[in-house]
């Protein structure tokens, strides 16, 4: 993920995190039990931007799916990581001209010395 992207997730977390209950409750399909619609719509987008950022939506419990707490620690464990990869990325990239710039440096000094030899 570039910085951008990165950038991007982690506004889009905070949004959901935002997301206020409504106290309307909904049926939830395929199940007897009922949520409050902010609720599942915080879970919902949670769980989205957990597969997109690549971070588990499986509960450290055997058999069962993650809660919101869950998904947002590891959404931000995700984005920790790439952010990590990312810095190292830039940090190589920028390695490599440092070398590049200490060449012509030293390159410049011999024409230097050989200009005031003369």
């Amino acid at each position: 993920m570039t910085h951008k992207q990165i950038e991007e997730c982690k506004q889009r977390l905070i949004a959901i995190n935002y997301i206020a209950n409504s106290a309307q409750l909904i049926d939830i399909p395929n199940s007897n039990e009922k949520y409050d619609s902010g609720q599942y719509e915080r879970y919902s987008k949670l769980r989205k931007l957990a597969l997109h950022v690549g971070a588990s939506y499986i509960s450290m419990d055997p058999q069962k799916t993650a809660n919101e707490g869950e998904l947002t620690d590891g959404i931000h464990k995700a984005l920790q990581t790439a952010s990590m990869i990312e810095t190292c990325r830039i940090s190589t990239r920028n390695w490599i001209i440092t070398v590049v710039a200490s060449i012509v440096a030293f390159l410049s000094m011999v024409a230097a010395l050989a200009a005031w030899a003369r």
